[in-house]
């Protein structure tokens, strides 16, 4: 019996050995699962705050487009009432030189009215001094 026993030994040497052996790959598959999951993680961390940073680049980009249109709308209309300040100027200009006209030919027939035997008319006093 004892070559029995020492196969039994044997045996139960080889049976422990080969759940040592199953125990130490069940711990590395497990150390391997857990740098997976780690890895997995950082992973999304990174996705998640990369996608954060693009939603920001995207916000940004909008806000600059926004302050763009804004700006251009506002130097359009500037130079639309620029554009009318100057056609108010011109006709101003224009009124003044028509007024002036007006007043030299007065002056004119007042002239030819004096040298003439008929008398002066009414006088309106109202001259015209332009800025």
């Amino acid at each position: 019996m004892d070559t029995s026993s020492t196969k039994a030994i044997s045996l139960g040497n080889m049976l422990v050995k080969k759940i040592e052996d199953l125990n130490k790959e069940t711990d590395a598959f497990a150390e391997d699962m857990d740098d997976s999951h780690t890895c997995c993680t950082v992973l999304q961390y990174n996705y998640a705050l990369r996608s954060k940073e693009l939603d920001l680049l995207c916000e940004e980009h909008n806000a600059q487009i926004a302050n763009a249109e804004a700006t251009f709308h506002h130097e359009h209309d500037l130079k639309l009432l620029n554009l009318e300040m100057k056609k108010v100027k011109e006709n101003t200009l224009s009124q003044q030189i028509k007024l002036l006209h007006l007043q030299i030919q007065l002056k004119g027939l007042g002239q030819l009215s004096s040298s003439s035997s008929f008398p002066p008319g009414p006088s309106t006093g109202a001259e015209f001094s332009p800025n």
